[in-house]
C-alpha cells in the first residue's frame, strides 16, 4: 500500500494475579491486557481494576481495555488535538461502562494505551492513574515516557471514570520515523518496580528478546513478573512493543544477548551443496560434517545431553542445521538461549561450545 511505513512490531505481554488476591480466597486477576493489530494500526491497552470495587474490578478493567482498542480504531483520532482526544477517549470508556450491570461509581480502573499508526509512522500513548509507559531507544536504553499520576500517593488513585480524569490524563505523541525510538514498555501499578534504574538491565534483556524472539521474550517476561510477585501483593501486568525489522535495533538486541547478529540473522543459511563446495576448497581448515542418519536425528531432538555432547567441539550455526537440531537460523535462539543463560554453552569466534562444569 502506497505511503505505508515498512515497519513491523513484535509485542510480548503477561499478566499475573497478585498474592494478596490469592490469599483473599482465589480472587481473579483484576488487571487486563488487550492487543489489536491490523494493516493500519498496532494498539496495546492495559488496565488495572480497583481492589476496593470487589466483583466490579475485573469487569471494569475488561471494559476499559475494550474501550481503548475501540478508540484506537477510530481513524479520526490522529488529527485531533489533546483536548479532543481526551474527551473522545473518556466518552468511549463511559459508553462501555454504561453497558455493564454494575453501578457506575463502582467501575474503578486505571489504564494505559499505546497506539501506533502504520500509515504515518506516528504514535499516541495515553495513561489515566497509576499505569505508566517507558520508551526504549535504539540502544535499548529505557526512559520514562509517562509516569504514574499518583506515584507518590497511593491513596489518591485517579480512575478513568473520575470527574477530574480529563484534567489529569497524561498523553504523549510522536513519530517513529527518523528517530531514536526502538519501542515501548507498558506497565500497571503492580509492575512499577520495572521503572527503577536498578531494573534497566532486565528491561534491555526483555526488549532484546522481544525484538529477536518474541516466544522466548514472553517466557522471560513471565519469569520476570513471577519474580516481582514474590515482593508485591498487587496484580502485575507488563507489555513490550518493539520495532522488529530495523537493522540497527536488531543488531543492538543481538549484542545485548551476546549473540553474533551477522552470522545468525544477516543472511540466508547456505545449502548443503554450497557448504560442501566451500569446504572442498579449503580442506586443511574445514571438514565436511557427516550427514546424520534419521535415528540419530531423533536422538538429537530427544535429550539435552545429546545437544551438549554435540557441542563438546565448537560448532557453527550451519553445523547445527546440518545436524538436524534446527531447520533455519531463526530457530537457533529458541534452542540455544536457555543453555547460554544457564552457563552450559558459550558463544565464541562464531561457534557454540559446551562449557565443562556448567551448572
Amino acid at each position: 500500500m502506497k505511503g505505508v511505513i515498512d515497519m513491523k512490531y513484535n509485542v510480548i505481554g503477561h499478566s499475573e494475579v497478585g498474592k494478596r488476591h490469592l490469599a483473599a480466597g482465589g480472587e481473579v486477576n483484576q488487571d487486563c491486557i488487550l492487543l489489536h493489530n491490523d494493516e493500519r494500526i498496532t494498539a496495546v491497552a492495559l488496565s488495572d481494576g480497583a481492589t476496593g470495587a470487589k466483583d466490579a474490578a475485573r469487569p471494569a478493567a475488561e471494559a476499559t481495555v475494550e474501550a481503548c482498542i475501540e478508540f484506537a480504531q477510530n481513524g479520526k483520532i490522529w488529527d485531533m488535538n489533546k483536548h479532543a482526544l481526551t474527551e473522545e477517549l473518556l466518552r468511549v470508556i463511559d459508553n462501555h461502562y454504561l453497558e455493564l450491570d454494575f453501578p457506575y461509581d463502582r467501575l474503578c480502573a486505571t489504564m494505559v494505551v499505546l497506539m501506533i499508526n502504520h500509515i504515518s509512522g506516528t504514535f499516541i500513548t495515553i495513561s489515566i492513574g497509576d499505569c505508566a509507559a517507558m520508551l526504549l531507544n535504539k540502544q535499548l536504553e529505557p526512559s520514562i515516557l509517562i509516569s504514574p499520576v499518583n506515584y507518590f500517593s497511593k491513596r489518591n488513585t485517579l480512575f478513568a471514570n473520575s470527574s477530574i480524569a480529563n484534567r489529569f490524563l497524561k498523553l504523549e505523541r510522536g513519530s517513529l520515523t527518523d528517530t531514536d525510538i526502538s519501542g515501548f514498555a507498558l506497565i500497571t501499578d503492580g509492575a512499577e518496580e520495572l521503572m527503577n534504574a536498578s531494573k534497566n538491565d532486565e528491561i534491555r534483556r526483555l526488549s532484546a528478546l522481544a525484538v529477536i524472539d518474541p516466544d522466548s521474550g514472553e517466557k522471560a517476561l513471565k519469569e520476570c513478573i513471577a519474580d516481582l510477585s514474590e515482593r508485591n501483593n498487587d496484580d502485575i501486568t507488563a507489555a513490550f512493543v518493539m520495532i522488529s525489522d530495523d537493522e540497527e535495533i536488531r543488531a543492538a538486541a543481538a549484542d545485548e544477548l551476546g549473540l553474533e547478529y551477522e552470522d545468525m540473522y544477516g543472511s540466508e543459511p547456505e545449502t548443503p551443496d554450497q557448504a560442501e563446495d566451500e569446504y572442498v576448497t579449503d580442506e586443511e581448515s574445514c571438514t565436511i560434517p557427516e550427514e546424520p542418519e534419521t535415528e540419530e536425528q531423533d536422538m538429537v531432538a530427544e535429550s539435552e545431553k545429546t545437544l551438549l555432547g554435540f557441542l563438546a567441539e565448537p560448532r557453527s550455526p550451519e553445523e547445527l542445521i546440518f545436524a538436524g537440531f534446527i531447520n533455519r537460523p531463526s530457530d537457533l535462539l529458541n534452542l540455544i538461549y536457555p543453555y547460554l543463560k544457564e552457563g552450559l554453552v558459550k558463544y565464541s569466534d562464531h561457534h557454540f561450545v559446551s562449557v565443562k562444569g556448567g551448572r
